[in-house]
């Protein structure tokens, strides 16, 4: 047995699994993954938030694909923030953010959250200068997107900042740099 770190592919959502300490030699940085499956290339931050997916499995017999080849690049970087996810139908998880448009909803994380939309509401990331600003949108969601317990009209856009809490459907997401 071994530790392993579990990541998915933004793209078509194949389980990885990566060697804890490989991944570890990488902190800090920007590492670009290429999917086995899809043969998509993606990009993770590696810090704390990719260390809470570990898990301890042996490679025989788990269905999800264990390498190291998978990281292609490694880029400095500056941590714009990720969104920590957790409810009643989505297991705990960090997403990554970028500058620009960051979608939610089932369509874009793995969740059996059915209050959420497929498309349910987007989180949009602004650089001006050295600083990022962060604004989050309803997306015409059918159940709404709450900020604490004030529901966001459709396409309303609000500010919001660091350890900001917000819910789509049951899951509710927390701002964290």
């Amino acid at each position: 047995m071994s530790d392993k770190i579990i990541i998915a592919c933004t793209h078509c959502k194949h389980s990885m699994g990566i060697d804890e300490k490989k991944l570890a030699a990488k902190y800090g940085q920007l590492a670009t993954i290429a999917c086995p499956k899809c043969k998509t290339n993606f990009k993770i931050t590696v810090d704390a938030s990719v260390f809470n997916n570990k898990q301890k499995v042996s490679n025989a017999g788990f269905k999800t694909e264990f390498t190291t080849d998978i990281i292609i690049g490694i880029d400095s970087f500056k941590s714009i923030g990720y969104l920590s996810a957790e409810g009643e139908m989505t297991k705990k998880c960090q997403l990554s953010l970028k500058v620009g448009d960051n979608q939610l909803g089932r369509s874009h994380m793995v969740t059996d959250d059915e209050k959420m939309s497929r498309n349910h509401a987007v989180l949009v990331v602004v650089q001006r200068n050295e600083v990022y600003q962060y604004f989050l949108k309803d997306s015409g969601s059918l159940n709404g997107t709450y900020l604490d317990q004030y529901k966001l009209m459709p396409d309303e856009e609000v500010k919001i900042g660091y350890d900001d809490t917000f819910r789509i459907g049951r899951t509710y997401f927390k701002l964290k740099s």
